[in-house]
């Protein structure tokens, strides 16, 4: 059982992996969409720096979204199955009539902090890519 626990973490960190590429085109999006914005704030005196730390807040937003009505939405299934039993298994040689689920806080957090740091690496590349230094020079040499 546990290693079946394990595997299905990793298989679903795999497609949450996959999954976060979605933030990755988001914010090169908004990047691409705020690109003729940096001369201004480059001459007000934002630096690259500045800049990059609101793009990846903003991923992180969206990223922090997504895993709040995730977790919502799991815990919230998980519950329905292990008080209902609404997935039944279909043999009628087993001692339970449900696929068992036990909920346990130390998984949430797992999935958590798991997500947590595959969408800050995947948004910190991104940012550190999409936000050129050269970008905002222009906005200095117009001071």
């Amino acid at each position: 059982m546990q290693y079946e626990k394990w595997g299905i973490f990793l298989i679903s960190l795999l497609v949450l992996v996959i999954a976060s590429f979605s933030i990755v085109g988001t914010v090169v999006m908004l990047v691409l969409d705020k690109r003729p914005e940096f001369v201004a704030l480059g001459a007000m005196g934002a630096d690259t720096r500045f800049v990059r730390r609101i793009f990846f807040f903003e991923g992180g937003l969206i990223g922090a979204l997504g895993a709040g009505a995730g977790v919502v939405l799991g815990v919230g299934l998980c519950l329905v199955q292990q008080h209902f039993g609404v997935i039944e298994i279909p043999a009628d040689s087993f001692l339970v009539k449900s696929y068992p689920v036990l909920l346990r806080g130390g998984d949430v957090a797992a999935v958590v902090a798991a997500f947590a740091v595959v969408v800050g690496a995947m948004t910190a590349v991104t940012v550190r890519r999409a936000v050129r230094a050269d970008d905002m020079a222009a906005g200095r040499t117009a001071q």
